[in-house]
């Protein structure tokens, strides 16, 4: 119940309140060994402290909600919080970090024993983002391939939305300005 209520909470844009419920569910959820609960609450407070600029402890939240997702085994949401501590690594201008948590991210998902799951796409189009920000288009190219070989299945809610969104980049990046606008188009659409 106070999970929720820190859902609500979040919702409504009760940020102190998020916070409050969600650590009264992780207390509960500690006492009971409760890994998805837990998860859970720290990942909406994680969401808190990212709608107020509060982005260290946003990635230490998401950073305990990750540790149990991947205890309650959990891989695709725990990909998708990857996902979010290395778009916060990238808010922060800390490059190279958010590479390590793609690449991190990527392990978990290999560790599935051949079973593709969702999140995967995710990871390559971020690892594309990446590498144009440094100036390797080749490798963003490659990227943002291997993201479209798997499928719109295989990617998270925001999938279609984020690869067309580094699509686009890439068309800019390689001067093709037309391309890049229907892409952002594009992603317009599918927001």
């Amino acid at each position: 119940i106070e999970m929720f209520r820190a859902g609500l909470s979040l919702v409504s844009g009760d940020l102190a309140a998020t916070h409050a419920h969600a650590r009264l569910a992780m207390d509960m959820a500690a006492a009971n060994e409760d890994d998805v609960v837990r998860s859970g609450a720290a990942g909406l407070s994680g969401l808190a402290h990212w709608a107020c600029g509060e982005l260290d402890e946003a990635s230490r939240s998401y950073a305990t909600c990750i540790d149990g997702l991947l205890r309650a085994q959990h891989l695709s949401d725990a990909i998708g919080c990857y996902l979010t501590v290395a778009e916060i690594q990238v808010e922060q201008g800390r490059l190279r970090a958010a590479q390590a948590t793609y690449a991190e991210a990527e392990r978990v998902a290999a560790s599935t024993n051949g079973e593709v799951v969702r999140g995967i796409a995710d990871i390559h189009v971020g690892q594309s983002q990446i590498a144009l920000a440094h100036g390797d288009i080749q490798t963003a190219r490659e990227q943002l391939a291997a993201a479209r070989s798997l499928g719109e299945e295989r990617g998270l809610p925001h999938y279609p939305y984020r690869s067309r969104l580094a699509a686009a980049m890439l068309a800019e990046a390689e001067g093709d300005l037309a391309g890049a606008l229907e892409c952002v188009l594009e992603a317009q659409q599918v927001y």
